[in-house]
């Protein structure tokens, strides 16, 4: 249920929220003031009386609140803000009306005992000094002094040595009497009750809650915080081992409208694990030990923060490279995974505080002391879930400016006074982006670049920062062209295992930890090559990388994962018969390669696959994964130096045995034509004619691509002529597969069973036609302009181009084929079509494989 705000005759405000989900309730007491609303010599005097509320009243002694609200199962405390204190007790339901009694009587009547008194100050000058050793706390307090110069939140809340020790107990009851009365109070009850009954029972509790007599407390403390025109730098020498510093950037109060975006800035920049500052300045670069960014957004404006601690020798480093992200991201703004990532943390942190009732009071607290508003926290979250990328340049760009910029630093005392003002200064007052005449400029992109490691080792990089996205593959020579009878289907069964354990991790272990980089890994084969793939968030660039090496490396070769994968392999072949036209092609490829491995299956044999066994598989692998018989490419959001750095490292371990892989003889050419006949008691017939095709290296490899495309797609003639005009299919399409030996170039129908004969008719005279006329130049422009724009679409993604460029390097083209490759597209003329249509389409030679039941001819 929302909640509902009840205004009494005396005007104490209650805030009642009824919350069933399990039997307890929360009650705090919300007091609207706090430091900011002291003087400068009552500074610390509401967090002394904090301290006090709970110390007696006339019938209770000192102790005896604590001892009967923990008597009841609940726990109590309390809490001083720039602008609130809160008191609370959260407890169960059945001793409920204990806990009203009892806060009420704390609230309307407190002892404030002298010697008791005296006493708590000493504790207060205790937390005094606790925060000064503190240097996180003692930095933080040496900010908001030099930020805010004038307004009263430039004194810490606790107060200071000087005017705790001054408080009496005339002092303490004065500012009670002046602050604590029923309109600047406000109970908030959530948790399982009745609002109708808890109203009665609070109106009761606080009867004797009088108003002042003069009206509400006049603030006169609050004084605005005028502009901050330069930098403003304070340097203490401390006795501490590192350096602890605070940034502070001026920003308007929580009302305001650019409060949501600050609040997605920060968290992009630091506000967890995953930001930016964690990953480049902590997890990547090594330059700080802990790093963190938050907007502080109180009654009045507040600060953006950025703090952390580090080694003095990085600290210059250091500071420049958190200006650098600074102005990353203000220029760029933040991506859409990070603007997601930064609502959905947002969103679930307002979740996980109303786990608890106690949770969801003090939130309630929090928004009436800050925004005054009951409704607000509804729609600062529909706000946050409007902000878009550009809302945060504009925030970035208006209050992260070195004019707006305050910081405090702890150094070691033995390095104080090393030029450190001056390392300082020129690290932090460096020029705003408002004052820079720069262009906003688009994400940057690399080429790509080929490196050559000394163990043989290919490495290809290619940088290109436009999102947060890290590709990385491998590729051997291996796959389907290197297998005999005997070992058939190792390289797929190899692949299947890689990602299922290593020396130091099982499998499930690597998919919770890809999972948590919001990644895959997956090894690969096919009919050239054995490899791995990987993406990952760059945030976890290094420990993607890590999880690549060690599966690359390390694979365990777990009996128990084979034997699992094995049986999975062995259900995939036997359900190969019901893919008919999976079939359609096996048979295909049987008979146009009756000897060399490509008619062979990829998945291998029931015979062969039961056969293999951890031994086979480690040993196999040692031949072909080795340093001479390796290219990795890595394609994304890296520092192209760090990646070189993590490889380097980690693929010395490969092997660097030289082992040459046989090829095996070439299967001659189809003479004639040769069919076969497989019937399956299924609907639709399934029909491939085919011919040997050529290489990847072959110079008729681009004009064989374009002529497949005229005959295949939904504008291509096999379609239109095939199926929109003849009726004959439902599915009709050319295909080309090339190797590094010949592969093929095939058609494929399916078709009614009492079509087939018609279909082949058709199939056959668009071959015909095809390698005896040239094609127009409407179709051809039409063919390139389609290979061209969906390879450049194709490649946007990082995994594709990684894997293009590792393919074309690994099969001996180069990675600039990736560049070269539309260009190539674009060259073929019309007679280089025809004049491949002629080479290697023979209607008195190929290859028929028909799937098709019983009873047709």
């Amino acid at each position: 249920m929302k909640p509902k705000l009840y205004t009494l005759s005396n005007g104490f405000r209650v805030v009642l929220e009824e919350n069933h989900s399990a039997p307890v309730l929360s009650l705090n007491t919300l007091v609207c003031v706090g430091s900011a609303d002291e003087t400068d010599e009552e500074a610390g005097l509401c967090h002394l009386i904090e301290h006090m509320l709970f110390k007696g009243t006339p019938t209770r002694k000192v102790g005896e609140i604590a001892r009967d609200v923990e008597g009841a199962g609940g726990e109590i405390n309390a809490y001083t803000s720039f602008d609130q204190t809160v008191y609370y007790i959260n407890m169960a339901k059945r001793f409920g009306d204990k806990g009203l009694e009892i806060l009420a009587d704390a609230v309307q009547n407190p002892a404030f005992d002298a010697e008791e008194l005296e006493r708590e100050k000493e504790v207060i000058l205790e937390e005094i000094r606790r925060e000064r050793d503190n240097p996180s706390r003692h930095a933080g307090e040496i900010l908001f002094q030099k930020a805010y110069q004038c307004h009263t939140y430039g004194r810490p809340i606790i107060g200071f040595d000087k005017t705790v020790k001054s408080f009496s107990r005339e002092t303490v009851v004065g500012f009670y009497s002046r602050w604590y009365h029923p309109e600047n109070t406000i109970l908030i009850v959530v948790g399982d009750f009745d609002s109708g009954e808890w109203i009665k029972k609070i109106e009761k509790a606080f009867s004797n809650y009088k108003k002042r007599p003069d009206g509400l407390a006049k603030n006169n403390t609050r004084v605005s915080e005028p502009p901050q025109l330069k930098t403003h730098i304070e340097i203490q020498p401390d006795n501490i081992q590192s350096i602890h510093f605070v940034l502070g950037f001026h920003i308007p109060q929580i009302v305001h409208p650019d409060t949501p975006a600050l609040d997605i800035l920060s968290h992009v920049l630091g506000g967890s694990e995953s930001s930016r500052l964690e990953q480049i300045l902590k997890e990547k670069k090594r330059l700080v030990q802990s790093i963190y960014a938050y907007s502080y957004t109180p009654r009045d404006p507040g600060l953006m923060i950025l703090g952390g601690h580090m080694n003095v020798p990085q600290a210059t480093l250091a500071l420049k490279t958190l200006w650098d992200e600074i102005d990353k991201i203000q220029q760029e703004g933040p991506t859409q995974e990070e603007l997601k990532r930064a609502k959905l943390n947002i969103r679930a942190n307002e979740i996980y505080e109303k786990e608890t009732v106690g949770g969801q009071a003090g939130k309630l607290a929090y928004f009436l002391a800050t925004a005054a508003r009951l409704d607000f926290e509804e729609e600062y979250y529909q706000k946050i879930q409007a902000v878009q990328p550009q809302d945060v340049i504009d925030v970035a760009k208006r209050y992260l400016l070195n004019t707006n910029l305050t910081t405090a630093m702890l150094v070691p005392k033995d390095d104080y006074g090393k030029g450190w003002s001056l390392h300082i200064q020129n690290n932090l007052e460096k020029p705003s982006l408002s004052e820079k005449s720069v262009k906003r400029h688009q994400p940057t992109k690399e080429e790509p670049t080929l490196i050559k490691m000394a163990p043989g080792i290919r490495l290809i990089l290619k940088e290109d920062h436009s999102l947060p996205i890290v590709s990385v593959c491998s590729g051997s020579l291996g796959g389907l062209l290197f297998e005999e009878k005997k070992n058939n289907g190792i390289n797929h069964l190899m692949a299947r295992c890689l990602t299922k354990g290593t020396s130091s991790r099982s499998a499930l272990e690597i998919a919770e930890v890809i999972e948590a980089m919001a990644g895959q890994i997956d090894g690969f084969s096919g009919k050239n090559s054995l490899g791995l793939k990987a993406e990952f968030l760059s945030e976890y660039c290094g420990e993607g990388l890590d999880l690549f090496c060690e599966c690359l490396l390390q694979p365990a070769w777990d009996s128990q994962e084979i034997v699992k994968e094995k049986k999975l392999t062995l259900e995939a072949i036997k359900n190969q018969e019901d893919a008919l036209s999976t079939l359609a092609f096996i048979h295909f490829q049987k008979t146009l390669f009756p000897h060399h491995p490509y008619g062979m299956r990829a998945l291998g044999t029931k015979e062969s696959v039961s056969s293999f066994n951890p031994t086979k598989l480690q040993n196999y692998y040692k031949k072909i994964v080795t340093s001479k018989n390796l290219v990795v490419s890595v394609v994304g959001d890296f520092a192209s130096k760090d990646v070189l750095a993590i490889l380097k490292e980690k693929l010395m371990k490969i092997s660097k045995k030289t082992i040459t892989l046989k090829k095996p003889k070439k299967d001659p050419e189809p003479t004639a034509i040769k069919k076969v006949l497989v019937h399956k008691e299924k609907e639709q017939a399934h029909v491939v004619l085919g011919f040997m095709g050529s290489t990847l290296e072959s110079p008729d490899h681009h004009s064989l691509t374009v002529l497949t495309h005229i005959l295949s797609g939904q504008g291509g003639r096999l379609f239109l002529e095939l199926r929109d005009k003849l009726s004959l299919a439902y599915s009709v399409t050319a295909i080309l597969q090339e190797g590094l030996h010949p592969g093929y170039f095939a058609v494929y129908m399916g078709t009614e069973p009492s079509k087939v004969p018609t279909a082949l008719k058709g199939i056959e005279a668009e071959l015909k036609k095809i390698s005896s006329e040239l094609v127009s130049k409407e179709e051809l422009e039409r063919t390139q302009n389609y290979l061209v724009g969906t390879y450049e679409l194709e490649l946007q993604k990082n995994t594709a181009l990684a894997q293009s460029y590792a393919f074309n390097e690994l099969y001996g083209l180069g990675f600039e084929e990736v560049k070269r490759y539309p260009e190539k597209i674009l060259k073929v003329t019309r007679e280089d079509v025809l004049k491949v249509a002629k080479r290697y389409i023979d209607l008195d030679a190929y290859v028929l494989s028909i799937i098709q039941p019983r009873g047709n001819s």
